[in-house]
């Protein structure tokens, strides 16, 4: 592809125009003219403007930064070369919330539209790259002149090194595989410990069923006992005083059919209530009393919960520090090279720019801390923010009482009920009076009642608490799904740990083919650059490089390298990757925004004589807002 002309209602740029040719194009011209403008328009013409951009760190959105100075709407066209046809592109705006949306290619001859070219796809198919790729490797400004791994530049390269696929990235992959991982396990939280708790549970629950049948079958029996006897032993009692004997019984048969009654009602009631008591213990406070004590942890928890809050949104160091301490650094440094003493400001803001880092590090800790105690504090409390923490205690004092007012209307009950025990118990005695003869079988028959009614209780007890719990066959039931999830989760945390290994093992096989290849070729272009200064170079995982200087032993890290050194290193790695990723039969052009800007005039003519050579097969358009570079160009073309 080559770029002919451009026409611009971008930014500062007003209706402005401006021409290329093929091979190097070097536009001059002087700070705030639109150099950076222009590029950014390059860029929105072939890509479009991301409307959902967000303004961050005191950096505006580009449909914000670029809108047109003179209030009209966001505009523009490009005449291009590409696979031997003229084409004109043109974006405009018809809604200020989606600038320069508006979008056509036609043939700049025809005036016909260009078949299958559109607004979304015309930057990746005219250049051969989505817009993370060409901002990463063919987009090169002074700032941005450093090579950034991402998931876009990953899969381009996985591209090149496999069948030419780009449909994912080894860093998506990994990151989606350990999600997944997580969501099965992680430390203390995950689907396996959930599921392993419900098991726990669910064992607990049907232990205590069968322990709770087997004393409910148990006083059943007994109470059957005591009642066939009971029955045998009125059976023997007969005699005098018919009359006032049927009266008695009759007495006695209401009030044992009253007592029955509120036998039943008890045992209705300690259900109610012991279901009330088993919600009370899932409770924030596990079922222990909401008194003055609790109320103040809960007060406490709430500050603490607000205190961890603040924390761990509290603000880091802008970016800003850093670059203003960097540049001090730098500063300094370049002049130490006239006064020694400067050389004492660069080791004092370096020392700071460390103690900055440390700073920013324990910072970070600490908002990292303070996250985790927020979470802990509101998952015992159910809470969603540190403001609900009050609600939740209110509302389990609320259920704390209605359970307390539950089990005292249940006692109550009881009372009454053993209040009609008693009072069968005498109506008994009065019988034993009535029919006179040997006291001993009457005081016996009510020896038996009352044991009778002391087993009626317990069993009545026995199966609310046996209700509570639920049917076993649905615990069982569920208790064996569990345990099958449990297995299939097991499973696929296996399967994914397996896959994790070989998608590692995938990639590094990929980068071992890779990234040597890189290297070499970025080596020979930085030796180019540097006049032979540096003759080897490697590469991590991150596109991060170590140099060596010709004649020593030793690979550096960038870091140590000066400005211009470093901005040399990674302008031949980028180049390496525009010939790599974007090369083919018709490959797009470099841009670079003042790229060479911190280039001393000997390596800048290196820059430019490797520059010319690329344009046997690339356009290059090069902004700067210094006249050396034209005027070298012009003295070795002897113009």
């Amino acid at each position: 592809m080559i770029v002919r002309k451009m026409t611009a209602s971008f930014g500062v740029l007003q209706n402005r125009t401006l021409e290329f040719s093929p091979g190097l194009n070097i536009i001059e011209a002087p700070n705030e003219y639109g150099k950076t403008t222009w590029c950014a328009f390059l860029r929105a013409m072939l890509y479009g403007i991301d409307t959902a951009q967000r303004g961050r760190a005191g950096k505006k959105p580009d449909k914000v930064l670029y809108a047109p100075w003179n209030g009209a709407p966001m505009a523009g066209t490009m005449d291009l070369s590409f696979r031997g046809k003229e084409i004109t592109l043109s974006r405009s705006t018809r809604a200020p919330s989606a600038p320069m949306r508006v979008f056509s290619a036609v043939y700049s001859r025809s005036g016909q539209p260009v078949p299958g070219l559109t607004g979304e796809n015309a930057g990746e198919t005219l250049t051969g790259a989505s817009l993370p790729v060409f901002e990463r490797t063919a987009f090169i400004g002074p700032a941005g002149i450093g090579v950034r791994q991402g998931a876009e530049l990953e899969k381009k390269i996985a591209s090149l090194v496999t069948a030419g696929e780009e449909n994912g990235s080894f860093s998506e992959a990994e990151a989606r595989l350990r999600a997944l991982q997580r969501k099965c396990r992680y430390r203390s939280s995950g689907r396996l410990p959930e599921l392993e708790a419900e098991m726990a549970a669910a064992k607990e629950n049907l232990a205590a069923m069968e322990k709770t049948a087997a004393e409910l079958a148990r006083a059943e029996e007994m109470a059957e006992n005591a009642r066939l006897h009971g029955m045998s032993a009125r059976k023997n009692l007969a005699g005098a005083q018919e009359k006032r004997r049927e009266d008695t019984e009759r007495r006695l048969k209401i009030c044992r059919a009253e007592r029955e009654q509120a036998e039943n009602e008890t045992a209705r009631r300690e259900k109610t209530s012991a279901a009330a008591k088993e919600a009370l213990r899932a409770g924030i406070l596990r079922g222990a009393e909401p008194d003055d004590t609790a109320a103040e942890r809960a007060r406490a928890d709430m500050r603490r919960a607000e205190k961890a809050e603040r924390a761990a949104n509290a603000p880091g160091f802008g970016l800003w520090t850093w670059i203003l301490l960097l540049l001090a650094a730098g500063a300094f440094a370049a002049a130490g090279f006239y006064r020694r003493v400067f050389w004492l400001g660069a080791a004092a803001t370096l020392f700071a720019l460390a103690a900055l880092g440390i700073l920013s590090i324990s910072r970070a800790r600490k908002r990292a801390d303070a996250g985790r105690a927020l979470r802990e504090i509101l998952h015992r409390y159910g809470a969603e923010t540190s403001q609900d923490i009050p609600e939740c205690f209110a509302a389990y004092v609320s259920q704390w009482e209605e359970a307390e007012a539950l089990a005292h209307a249940a006692e109550e009950e009881r009372g009454y009920a053993r209040s009609l025990a008693e009072k069968e118990l005498r109506l008994h005695q009065e019988l034993a009076e009535i029919l006179g003869g040997d006291a001993a079988p009457l005081r016996q028959m009510a020896e038996n009642d009352k044991k009778e009614q002391l087993l009626r209780e317990e069993t009545a007890r026995l199966r609310g608490r046996l209700d509570t719990l639920g049917d076993p066959l649905v615990w069982k039931s569920r208790l064996h799904a569990l345990e099958a999830e449990h297995d299939r989760v097991e499973s696929e945390l296996e399967a994914l740990t397996v896959a994790l290994d070989e998608l590692a093992l995938t990639d590094e096989e990929m980068r071992s083919e890779f990234s040597p290849a890189l290297a070499r070729s970025a080596a020979a272009a930085l030796s180019r650059l540097t006049g032979g200064a540096y003759t080897e170079l490697t590469l991590d995982r991150e596109l991060n490089a170590l140099v060596r200087c010709a004649g020593e032993p030793v690979l550096h890290e960038s870091a140590f390298l000066s400005r211009g050194t470093a901005d040399q290193l990674y302008l031949a790695l980028r180049l390496t990757l525009c010939d790599m990723l974007l090369g083919g039969e018709e490959p797009c052009p470099i841009v670079l925004d003042d790229a060479l800007i911190n280039f001393d005039d000997v390596r800048m003519g290196y820059a430019l004589d490797y520059l010319a050579e690329l344009t046997q097969h690339r356009q290059i358009l090069l902004f700067s807002c210094h006249s050396r570079e034209k005027r070298y160009m012009q003295i070795k073309n002897g113009d």
